[in-house]
């Protein structure tokens, strides 16, 4: 389509040539007005073909028919200017091959060109007729016939471009493909890697808009939208639906690619020719699985995990084979790489599981810490759900705090359940289990802010901390929520060397040490939970007298 449309524009230049041209050609030969006018309805056309083909969305819109109506006038016009007295025997005719070369330059369709070849021939016939008076001589039939000469040259030129075109096309979709293949193999995050690949798609098959759509992970009958794109912005397109209902469930249902061009639609199911966003196109293809038996001689099965799906509203767009070959392949990198992603998020929800049944056995190990990480982390998402932390954010505090003391595993059982106070040989000890339990969750591929969560629970926002010296800014809001939730549970619970701390203790180390080791904003929240006996249930079996502890708290 762009290739189409720059041609055009290359084809208004050539049109002002012609028209320079038969200026020269009618100067002495017809009256000034009469070449003035002439001169002013071919600019009038070509400026309006001009304005239509600047850009993509109007050379769709207007821009095509413009251009074939212009090179018709074209041909009107040249004829007027053989009908003048003396334009017979001029050379005018000449530029009707212009016209015809440059038809074939610009459209590469047979049908137009032989058209307008039969049209220029007829119309200088017949003009050379009417200015004879009668039959035309043989010298105006060998005109005519170095004019049908010109339309196939026009069609030579035109078959060239289509083939030169054509290569130029497939080369441009075998580096998108293999652009595709280079991001959907890059080992990140699945969504953003198809919104890129989308874009790049809609606008090599010239689609306006697509999406890619995965079976629910609960529910392989229902298919759910992962990403969309369109090249308009905002166009409407099923959130989801069920298999075997509309476009994307029919093909998610048989397995089957599926290509729908306007005017074709007889003979198929209406229940999702109507789901169509507008009239147009459409191109669907499976997202196949094909499922693996240690039986060398079992038949092979394929499981449909999605559909990619393209529409087009263009007027007179067309999906062709070429275009649905190109969807399938893209189609089969797409679901190796959902596949892909599924099985890895599978695999670390059971290393996830298994370290914090891991976790969850060493805590076990002390009755003063049984429960402490879970506790941290449902107090730590209270805190972030109320200061309005996105939901990444969120999931990556729950992961971190479940897994935040793993690294007390490589701590010994003396150091950890010491009843008096830690010597400083046992208490930098004591501080490795954050780069240890950092160490021990890195391999699994966990993102950074779980990471940071995991090494930095322990720092201030003084930079007394430990393990980085971490201070201020350095310091990620997940983190100091964390730092507080861990440093309240901590107070809030028996320990080998103290009983729970008094509430008024409480209150005066988190109002002492705001604005030095715990962020003043997540120490206000704390207190307005606190406040709202939020977190009474969670403490329950560790306050003595809760109802209590909270009138204290509302007092001060």
């Amino acid at each position: 389509m762009e290739n189409k449309r720059r041609a055009e524009l290359i084809s208004v230049r050539v049109r002002w040539a012609i028209l320079a041209a038969a200026v020269l050609m009618l100067e002495g030969r017809a009256p000034l007005l009469a070449i003035i006018f002439v001169g002013l309805v071919a600019s009038l056309y070509n400026i309006a073909v001009w304005r239509a083909c600047r850009d993509t969305v109007n050379y769709q819109r207007t821009g095509r028919r413009l251009a074939e109506v212009a090179r018709a006038l074209d041909i009107v016009v040249i004829t007027s200017t053989i009908l003048v007295p003396g334009g017979v025997h001029s050379n005018t005719y000449l530029l009707y091959t212009l016209v015809l070369l440059q038809a074939g330059f610009a459209t590469a369709r047979r049908r137009t060109i032989v058209a307008l070849t039969c049209l220029a021939s007829a119309s200088y016939l017949t003009a050379a007729a009417v200015a004879a008076s009668g039959l035309p001589d043989l010298p105006l039939l060998a005109r005519g016939g170095l004019v049908a000469l010109g339309g196939f040259l026009g069609l030579y030129l035109g078959e060239y471009r289509m083939q030169e075109e054509g290569k130029a096309a497939q080369q441009m979709r075998l580096a998108t493909i293999y652009d595709c293949c280079m991001s959907l193999t890059s080992g990140q995050r699945l969504s953003p890697l198809l919104s890129r690949v989308l874009r790049s798609a809609v606008q090599e098959i010239d689609a306006t808009l697509g999406y890619v759509m995965l079976s629910a992970k609960d529910n392989r009958d229902i298919l759910l939208t992962e990403v969309a794109y369109s090249k308009h912005g905002n166009v409407d397109f099923p959130k989801e639906c069920l298999v075997g209902e509309g476009l994307a469930g029919y093909v998610g249902a048989t397995g089957q690619p599926l290509l729908v061009n306007a005017g074709e639609e007889d003979g198929l199911d209406a229940s999702f020719t109507d789901h169509q966003p507008g009239a147009g196109c459409a191109i669907a293809a499976p997202l196949l699985y094909r499922l693996g038996s240690v039986d060398p001689s079992a038949e092979k099965q394929q499981e449909v995990v999605g559909v990619l799906v393209f529409h087009s509203a263009e007027p007179g767009r067309r999906f062709t084979e070429a275009d649905l070959d190109f969807v399938r392949t893209l189609a089969s990198m797409i679901s190796v790489a959902a596949v892909n992603e599924r099985m890895y998020e599978a695999l670390r929800d059971t290393f996830l599981r298994t370290l914090e049944a891991l976790a969850n056995s060493l805590e076990a190990r002390d009755e003063y810490t049984r429960g402490h990480s879970q506790r941290v982390c449902d107090l730590s998402m209270m805190l972030a759900r109320h200061m309005g932390v996105c939901e990444e954010a969120l999931a990556e505090i729950r992961v971190g705090t479940l897994l935040h003391d793993i690294g007390k595993i490589g701590i010994p059982d003396a150091v950890l359940n010491k009843p008096g106070r830690l010597t400083e040989e046992e208490f930098a000890l004591m501080r490795l289990h954050t780069v240890i339990g950092y160490d021990i969750c890195k391999p699994l591929g966990l993102n950074e802010g779980a990471l940071m969560l995991i090494r930095n629970h322990h720092e201030r926002l003084d930079g007394t901390g430990y393990p980085d010296g971490l201070k201020g800014g350095e310091l990620p809001l997940s983190v100091r929520i964390v730092c507080v939730a861990d440093a309240f549970d901590a107070m809030s619970s028996r320990r080998p060397y103290r009983d729970v701390m008094d509430e008024k203790l409480r209150l005066e180390q988190f109002n002492r040490f705001a604005g030095t080791q715990f962020d003043p904003v997540v120490v206000q929240v704390l207190k307005t939970l606190l406040r709202e006996g939020k977190l009474d249930e969670m403490y329950q079996d560790h306050w003595n007298d809760v109802a209590t502890s909270r009138d204290h708290l509302r007092a001060a």
